[in-house]
């Protein structure tokens, strides 16, 4: 007796407890009557099942009532977006409004499972899409794939591509562990890897250097002058002050600029097809052989110059002939100077126009008097040939 007591008050006991998770876990979901009930088509339910919370722009608003195969009434099947039939129970209490653009995603709740359905109401600017529980009309929703099930899809679609870089990965990792290469010879040999440790850890201590501002690279790098006026520079730049900006922003000076390099790259084409004198200087072995030829007739010259053979290399090594040809330059300019100051006999006949216009009448005279000569000459000749025969 005290036993069939004992298990009735127990089945009580647990059957008040499985009770009050009920209602803790599925009232406040269920809602027992009090929701809008909306039917949605999908594609497919991808896992969805009836409890799975819905969202309305991500705020918990209901629950999946109910998930059924959308039969059609009809000798035509339903199309392939219209084959699962959704029943989502909203609150009440929620101010559901739908618009033109509204969208209704199944998607997963999280990276360890589950679904929910989320809605998204819409642009409030489009017009708005009754909703009419009495008088439901067809939505239509969408499955959004979670990350696994994206990532199976993208495998599975590129199958090849994957087995190829899986083949490039055991190729590379082949090549690594059996060498040559860099990073055989880091991984697998002990000196390469201390050395490139070392260089590594220098790299460290630049980079530490620098951040506290130590060296050129450190300064221009931590310094707020030398900040400033970089800065002030750019700044410069965007407001097209000085050449820099003028270069980068002024049109005319890019085309110029670009004009000018096809220039250039014009004559390196010329250069480079033996045209012109510099391209058969570069390009011709015959030039190239006459230039080498006169290279060394001039390093000949200079040696002889050097040994003081020749005029020129007495003037350079002889130091009295040097002084000779100093004072007969310093004695030429003295003279020069008088014949510019109009000194002396040359100097007065260049700047002194009455002996200049004296000089010429002489000339004149004498030119007449011969051309008097000349033409008595005939005369002259007659008589001494008429005379001389008595």
């Amino acid at each position: 007796m005290k036993v069939a007591r004992d298990l009735v008050l127990g089945l009580l006991f647990f059957g008040t407890l499985l009770l009050l998770i009920g209602a803790t876990v599925f009232l406040s979901e269920r809602l027992w009557g009090r929701a809008i009930r909306i039917p949605v088509l999908f594609e497919q339910a991808i896992g969805l099942k009836a409890g799975d919370p819905v969202l309305i722009s991500g705020v918990s608003s209901g629950y999946v009532e109910s998930i059924t195969l959308n039969a059609s009434t009809g000798p035509t099947p339903p199309p392939i977006s219209e084959r699962v039939r959704v029943v989502l129970a909203i609150r009440s209490d929620v101010p559901l409004r739908l618009f033109e653009n509204y969208k209704i995603v199944i998607e997963s709740a999280s990276a360890l499972g589950g679904h929910d359905v989320n809605i998204d109401p819409g642009d409030p600017s489009k017009a708005p899409f009754p909703i009419d529980e009495r008088q439901p009309q067809t939505l239509r929703g969408e499955v959004k794939p979670g990350a696994l099930e994206a990532l199976s899809d993208l495998v599975d679609k590129n199958k090849d591509k994957v087995a190829n870089i899986l083949t490039g990965i055991n190729v590379a990792t082949d090549n690594i562990r059996s060498g040559p290469g860099l990073l055989h010879a880091i991984i697998m040999d002990a000196v390469v890897a201390e050395r490139f440790k070392r260089i590594v850890q220098n790299i460290d201590e630049v980079a530490a250097r620098i951040e506290r501002g130590e060296g050129t690279l450190g300064g221009l790098l931590k310094d707020d002058k030398i900040k400033r006026d970089v800065e002030s520079i750019l700044a410069k730049i965007d407001r097209g002050e000085g050449l820099l900006a003028k270069i980068l922003n002024d049109k005319t000076i890019g085309d110029d600029a670009k004009a000018l390099v096809a220039s250039a790259k014009e004559v390196v084409e010329t250069i480079r097809r033996g045209e012109g004198s510099i391209g058969k200087l570069v390009m011709s072995s015959e030039a190239h052989d006459k230039l080498v030829n006169l290279e060394d007739k001039i390093g000949t010259l200079v040696d002889k110059i050097g040994k003081g053979d020749g005029l020129l290399g007495r003037i350079i090594n002889d130091k009295k002939l040097g002084d000779d040809l100093a004072d007969a330059l310093r004695s030429i300019k003295e003279i020069v100077g008088k014949v510019n100051r109009g000194e002396g006999s040359l100097g007065r006949l260049i700047h002194d126009d009455t002996l200049v216009r004296n000089l010429e009448r002489v000339i004149r005279s004498l030119g007449r008097s011969i051309e008097d000569a000349r033409e008595a000459a005939p005369i002259a000749t007659f008589s001494s040939v008429l005379f001389g025969a008595f």
